[in-house]
């Protein structure tokens, strides 16, 4: 069986691309910058807390209903952030987005919340400090 509908796409860049690009029709890019992380976490562990994020966005991505599924990616993409932030993680969005997930999406709740208190993230917020680690048990045990 013949997929191809006879859509052509091309294009052309006069200039240098330092992000990602592409072209076609239904495309889905993705990005992950554990920058801060990787101040803390060893290379292999960089590369495995990026594989957990990327499961995680699977699993939202299959598990949300298309009307919020864009949102639920959405909050996956600041939880990223709030993780892997450059001088400390951000408790606030963390707990932030477990709460979006707990109203709008509870049967997603769970594997953000495995990622939130998964012994990587442990590792990133132990190195933030003892204030940190005690606000982390408040807001997540």
């Amino acid at each position: 069986m013949d997929t191809n509908r006879g859509d052509s796409y091309s294009a052309t860049v006069n200039a240098p691309v330092t992000g990602q690009f592409a072209v076609g029709r239904d495309i889905a890019q993705t990005s992950t910058d554990l920058g801060g992380a990787a101040e803390h976490l060893s290379p292999a562990q960089v590369s495995e807390l990026a594989e957990l994020f990327a499961g995680l966005r699977s699993d939202v991505a299959s598990g949300a209903p298309p009307a919020q599924r864009a949102e639920a990616l959405s909050k996956v993409v600041e939880l990223e952030t709030a993780i892997a932030a450059e001088d400390k993680p951000d408790l606030v969005t963390m707990d932030y987005v477990r709460g979006w997930f707990s109203k709008h999406l509870p049967h997603l709740a769970g594997v953000v919340v495995s990622l939130i208190v998964h012994p990587l993230v442990g590792q990133l917020v132990t190195a933030a400090g003892e204030s940190m680690v005690a606000e982390f048990h408040h807001r997540f045990h």
